[in-house]
């Protein structure tokens, strides 16, 4: 219904709480990097979120966050493999080109970009792990996605066509 508050919502809202809460504690006890303009981009989010949608803006906030005050967040979806590994891979990605541009020079003035963070993430989805976490659920090295499911998922969360099911075996091998 229109006024029910999702499981998504609360927990967000919720965790968010916690997030603030250890953040006063933390920069109270010691010196920690500045996250309190990505915080209150958060706090901003997850009021607004229509607890409906999938606010793919709200895992990446939260996860610059918490990786900034030295934390660990985890990632769910339905049967924790396609959904998962696309937001998983991203953040990784997304963290690894953090690290390249701390240990760039002065010199080096070409800052990462989403592209960028999407051509690491999709080598990660292609040749990493997760398609052997996909084979052990459901014994195909693809992931659940045809091209249609494909296409209506964010652009940073799309596999390389090469990884997911043609539209027949994707029917017949759908999560309940």
């Amino acid at each position: 219904g229109g006024g029910v508050v999702s499981t998504q919502s609360q927990i967000n809202t919720t965790n968010l709480i916690a997030l603030h809460e250890y953040h006063q504690a933390a920069t109270k006890a010691s010196h920690v990097i500045s996250v309190d303009t990505d915080l209150d981009q958060l706090r901003a989010a997850v009021t607004h979120e229509n607890g409906a949608s999938k606010n793919t803006h709200i895992l990446h906030l939260a996860a610059r966050v918490v990786r900034a005050l030295g934390g660990a967040r985890v990632t769910c979806c339905k049967s924790g493999k396609d959904r998962t590994a696309m937001s998983v891979t991203w953040e990784q990605a997304a963290w690894a080109s953090s690290l390249d541009q701390m240990l760039q020079t002065e010199n080096d003035d070409d800052d990462k970009s989403d592209k960028d963070v999407l051509v690491l993430a999709n080598l990660m989805r292609e040749f990493g792990v997760r398609l052997d976490v996909a084979h052990k659920n459901v014994g195909h090295k693809r992931y659940s996605f045809n091209a249609l499911q494909r296409k209506l998922l964010p652009p940073m969360y799309r596999p390389p066509v090469s990884t997911i099911q043609d539209m027949v075996t994707s029917v017949a091998l759908r999560d309940s």
